[in-house]
């Protein structure tokens, strides 16, 4: 979704600013990268760029009240970011609750998210101490999900004891039991809030199996049991009660384990004052009218012998320190003394008859109604007078949230005393300066300006603009066909088939490189995934021997982080970039100056990024992943630090290839849901090397001609793909696994281009643009556990068996690996 649907919703995102210290006592903003949404009802990621936020106030007292992990609310549509110099596509300003607009940001304190913190320890020594060490990130929700040794355990109630050491507890609802909880019924629900500011993993515990029987794990050591029970005997105030209520609850016999009875067993031989004990205990229960009652009927069933000897015969008095008379009708004193006569009264009273008893007299029974009647009177009395007290003390709690909220209302007003009148004025003024500035100061005098004081021009190096006679101005995309299979016939990489299969397969090729900003080859190693992407290169005219080379292949290694690695960075010491690729870099500059070049004179330029996953892409690559909608509001620029700002105009595009085993990262969502992904398989690696040396440079085809070619085109589409797409979405959505919106858009663009240029006339291949278009951006997708995901496969090979060939193996592939993978079902699955 666009970051303009989640108007008026709460999201959880990451907060951060600029920590120079050169700024920080007029910087007045912060950043916010928005990373889950509980619009449907359970927290789940989204993609949404970041906000750079204006405060009103200095940004740094700000951030120690609200925190890193913040909960935001936006009331208006954020605005595109005009400073030139920043990374952040949006811009908005800060609410201060006034008035219901611009973004309210505000520190998380929500329930239902709980932190990942992952040790290698075993979950016996936890239990033992309670208390495990601070993670990194510092602890920023209430509650905590441990990961231990591939196992999840919890939830937790966490609290931070000091710097070092957090104290986690087992809730008090859950009997004192945590759940275990299996890695394939929690990772595929993990929110990662992985960016720039910081990296961890969120749960939203409604996800989370309940405490019961067959998962849970004692969290409850024997000196908690100990403590809990002895404070709870001296039983003289409701707190006290509420105590022994509480250990009355972990010994409930519908949850309990057999180790813990045997525990709690052996502490009530161990506590001292057994008889001082037993009599606690029984008025504990006298006090519980639940309990009383099944007590009291106990006694009737199984000792009513024993009580009819204690009565003597033909008297039905009571103990004169018990009468209702000793108490008085309105005497509250002591609730628990009178609790011992309702016994008889209601507990046995309706079993036992005294009317046949000769030494009974009508004034005696008289006597008896008269005094049963007094006592309900003090028992209805009693539990008012209960309900009152904790409804008073529910009172003081609010009234004690109420005073701690209005002061905080009053930090928050304090901080904020800036004048908005003025602050007005003042962006005002600074925005007519900016406009002037941008008029008077042209480019070149700006760079001369930066080296005068004392940062290298980055505009030094020398590289030539490229040679628009080049060009090729074809535009017809059944030619340009024609000279990609001249290529691949030379290098003995025509598909299995018929030549109308090839051409359709690499019609596929080039509609995805021109539709998306990076196309992403997988398959197995040895696939041939490097020599297909350079024979595309070299095709469309980009592999050159002189100055007017468009082709960068790197290498990517593993470890690498950030741009740092990829490309360089800019060093504040020596004021000049330390460059990790030249080639690349001195790509970005000579794309950002024809940046302002006209489509017919731009020449495709493409980098391959071979296994690319041997390091996370979403790092290294993260400049270019918030840029890959062209269509996007946000500024279309990569920050290298310092001065180095580069334009990336529409014609450059990126390739990768990719391996799955156990050196590589996985691809993560948020790539997938951006990537054409095209899987090759093993029968189409036999590459002729020399194909490369014999193929002689050609017209490099422009850009304009490539979309002019695969773009979508606005024509009628046969109605059965139409109908075919429509019940694909249906079987999707009838699951609760809905297609996003971006991929929705992008696999109709696809098959609006491929249907003019791909051939249809068979039987087999009718369906063929809407095959790959689903292949390669929807399949992708799949990746989870559980019933819906299994019929969602069933019903899409029933859907695709006899018409979508591509897309039917890749099902049946899914399928097999799920069942020999616990029924974990993913498009990357072996």
């Amino acid at each position: 979704m666009a970051i303009q649907d989640y108007i008026g919703y709460p999201l959880v995102a990451w907060n951060d600013y600029n920590r120079n210290p050169l700024y920080l006592d007029k910087n007045t903003r912060c950043y916010i990268a928005p990373k889950a949404s509980d619009k449907s009802g359970l927290f789940e990621p989204i993609n949404v760029e970041r906000i750079e936020v204006e405060l009103y106030q200095n940004v740094e007292p700000f951030y120690k009240v609200v925190g890193s992990l913040v909960e935001i609310r936006m009331f208006d549509a954020p605005s595109k970011n005009t400073n030139p110099y920043s990374s952040n596509p949006y811009f908005m300003w800060y609410s201060k609750g006034v008035n219901k607009t611009g973004i309210q940001i505000e520190q998380y304190k929500g329930e239902h998210l709980l932190q990942v913190v992952r040790m290698a320890i075993p979950i016996e020594t936890i239990t033992k101490t309670h208390s495990i060490p601070v993670p990194s990130t510092g602890l920023l929700t209430k509650r905590v999900l441990l990961e231990l040794n591939g196992t999840y355990y919890g939830p937790f109630d966490a609290q931070k004891i000091d710097d070092k050491t957090l104290r986690l507890n087992a809730r008090k609802e859950d009997k004192f039991y945590v759940a275990k909880h299996p890695v394939e019924f929690v990772e595929p629900f993990l929110i990662p809030m992985t960016d720039n500011y910081g990296s961890l993993d969120l749960m939203d515990s409604r996800r989370l199996s309940p405490v019961n029987a067959d998962n849970r794990v004692d969290f409850f050591s024997d000196l908690e049991m100990r403590e809990l029970f002895v404070t709870s005997l001296d039983i003289k105030s409701r707190e006290q009660i509420e105590k022994l209520r509480t250990f009355y609850n972990i010994i409930d016999n519908e949850i309990i384990s057999a180790d813990r009875e045997q525990r709690i067993s052996q502490i009530l031989r161990n506590v001292e004052h057994q008889d001082a004990t037993l009599r606690q205990i029984a008025y504990y229960v006298l006090a519980t009218k639940d309990l009383c009652e099944n007590v009291m009927d106990r006694i009737v069933k199984e000792r009513l012998d024993m009580v009819l000897q204690r009565i003597p015969e033909g008297k039905f008095n009571l103990p004169e320190h018990e009468t209702a008379e000793t108490a008085g009708p309105g005497d509250a004193a002591d609730p628990t003394a009178v609790m011992p006569l309702n016994v008889p009264l209601t507990g046995i009273s309706g079993n036992i008859s005294f009317s046949d008893s000769p030494s009974v007299t009508p004034a005696t029974e008289m006597q008896a109604a008269e005094r049963k009647a007094a006592l309900l009177k003090l028992q209805t009395k009693y539990e008012k007078t209960l309900e009152k007290l904790e409804l008073a003390d529910d009172l003081e709690t609010l009234r004690k949230e109420s005073k701690r909220l209005k002061r905080e209302i009053d930090t928050m007003n304090k901080a904020a005393e800036v004048s908005q009148e003025k602050l007005d004025t003042i962006h005002s003024e600074v925005q007519k300066e900016a406009q002037f500035l941008t008029k008077a100061i042209d480019k070149s005098f700006f760079d001369l300006v930066l080296k005068a004081v004392g940062d290298k021009d980055i505009a030094e190096t020398h590289l030539p603009p490229f040679n628009v006679s080049l060009l090729s101005k074809e535009t017809r995309p059944q030619r340009i066909i024609d000279r990609m299979m001249d290529i691949m016939e030379q290098a003995n990489r025509i598909l299995p088939g018929d030549e109308q299969d090839s051409r359709n397969e690499i019609a596929n090729y080039l509609i995805c490189l021109v539709q998306g900003f990076i196309t992403t080859f997988a398959g197995e190693p040895g696939t041939g995934k490097t020599s297909l992407c350079q024979l595309l290169a070299r095709a469309l005219g980009l592999v050159r021997e002189d100055d007017n080379k468009r082709f960068v292949e790197v290498s990517v290694e593993r470890g690498w982080t950030s741009h740092k690695d990829f490309i360089g960075y800019y060093n504040p010491l020596s004021k000049s970039m330390e460059i990790s690729n030249r080639e690349v870099f001195n790509a970005l500059i000579l794309l950002d100056r024809e940046a302002e070049k006209k489509p017919e004179e731009a020449a495709p330029f493409l980098i391959l990024l071979d296994e690319a996953n041997l390091s996370p892409l979403e790092h290294y690559w993260a400049a270019f992943l918030r840029i890959c909608d062209f269509d996007s509001a946000s500024m279309r620029t990569v920050n290298m630090g310092g001065q180095s700002i580069f334009t990336i105009p529409n014609h450059l595009r990126f390739a990768a290839t990719v391996n799955f085993d156990h050196t590589t990262e996985e691809l993560s969502p948020r790539f997938i849901d951006r990537s054409w992904i095209i899987t090759l398989q093993p029968e189409m690696i036999n590459t002729n090397p020399a194909a490369f040396r014999e193929y002689e440079e050609g017209k490099v085809i422009s850009f304009e001609a490539l979309q002019r070619a695969f773009l979508p085109r606005n024509q009628k589409i046969d109605e059965t793909i139409l109908e075919e797409w429509n019940s694909i979405q249906s079987i999707f959505s009838s699951n609760k696994l809905p297609i996003y919106p971006r991929n929705l858009k992008m696999v109709q663009n696809y098959f609006q281009a491929a249907y003019p240029c791909m051939d249809t006339s068979r039987e087999e291949n009718r369906f063929a643009p809407l095959d790959y278009a689903v292949a390669q951006k929807v399949l992708p997708t799949i990746n989870g556990t559980g019933e819906r995901y299994g019929n969602l496969i069933d019903a899409l090979l029933t859907q695709c068996n006899g018409k979508m060939p591509l897309c039917y193996r890749h099902l049946m592939r899914i399928k097999d690996a799920a069942e020999s993978n616990l029924g974990f079902y993913q498009f990357f699955s072996k």
